[in-house]
């Protein structure tokens, strides 16, 4: 009797290991297809993008930057890899991930508050879960994992785990996908702007500095001169005006004293404050002022 239980129990471990393989390697599979590093713009930029100009940032960078302009314009080929709520520490491990797999001749990278701020611990690390599939296939995520999740090593046993919340985005990757014509950017509002009445609001930026996204940073900047990438750091507008002396000044200036990059601050410009009809929202650019903004830097980069 004793005998059976345990050829019982080895079997039904060996079950659930063989098809947690199995199930995990068809997930693998369909995560990475052809389909999915063509048309997910996440998989795409990690995986796949090996654009001479891609674009890093934050949902302003998502959505202020069009990439055909910036093609057509340069005669090179560009990428839009912003990423919608994600900060410094995204855009370090994107950009560390690009680097292992190819050399960018120019980046943007668009600053925002939260790059450089301290914010609640929401906005921090806690946002790179979203990249969990990805540490599978690229050992520099796999290791920021293990930073600040102990128990990540051990998780990683299974094969399923990355994969447990992305059926969905499997499936319509590959038969439902999305196809993005707009290599990586995404214009929002269209049709809508503010009202032409609106009136910037005064503002002040008046978080801290986060000791360890400045060092992200550096990192950041230090890796694009390290490897003679020509890096570009802009702010773009927002519907705001902000104070003298705020943090985005401080930081700035922090980054001129320290580096030989190139800034560009579209902070109270006063093109884009007086002309409401241009943004979503009081910090996004709707879809004709990213055309409007998009120009702007082209005459300022080229």
């Amino acid at each position: 009797m004793a005998y059976r239980k345990y050829t019982f129990i080895v079997a039904l471990v060996t079950f659930i290991i063989l098809g947690d393989w199995i199930v995990g390697g068809f997930l693998e599979a369909g995560f990475y297809s052809e389909q999915s590093l063509e048309n997910d713009r996440v998989v795409h930029s990690f995986s796949a993008t090996e654009a001479d100009l891609p674009v890093f940032g934050s949902s302003r960078a998502l959505h202020h930057y069009n990439t055909e302009l910036i093609q057509d314009s340069l005669n090179i080929t560009s990428y839009n890899v912003g990423a919608g709520g994600q900060n410094i520490y995204y855009h370090n491990l994107l950009l560390k991930t690009v680097l292992s797999r190819y050399t960018p001749k120019t980046i943007i990278l668009d600053l925002f508050n939260i790059d450089f701020e301290e914010t609640v611990s929401t906005w921090n690390k806690e946002r790179l879960a979203v990249l969990l599939p990805l540490s599978a296939e690229h050992k520099i995520i796999d290791s920021a994992f293990r930073t600040f999740d102990p128990n990540h090593k051990v998780k990683m046993f299974s094969h399923t785990y990355p994969f447990n919340s992305e059926i969905y985005r499997i499936v319509r990757n590959n038969f439902i996908p999305y196809h993005n014509s707009f290599n990586g950017f995404m214009p929002i509002g269209a049709e809508n702007g503010l009202a032409e009445s609106s009136q910037p609001v005064e503002t002040k930026t008046s978080g801290s500095l986060d000791s360890s996204k400045v060092a992200e940073m550096e990192s950041f900047i230090n890796d694009c001169l390290n490897e003679g990438i020509d890096l570009k750091l802009i702010v773009s507008p927002s519907f705001f005006l902000y104070e003298k002396g705020d943090s985005y000044e401080q930081f700035i200036s922090y980054l001129n004293n320290e580096f030989p990059v190139e800034i560009y601050s579209f902070q109270n410009d006063p093109f884009f404050v007086d002309h409401p009809e241009l943004f979503k929202d009081a910090n996004h650019l709707n879809a004709k002022g990213a055309d409007v903004f998009t120009e702007r830097v082209l005459s300022l980069i080229k």
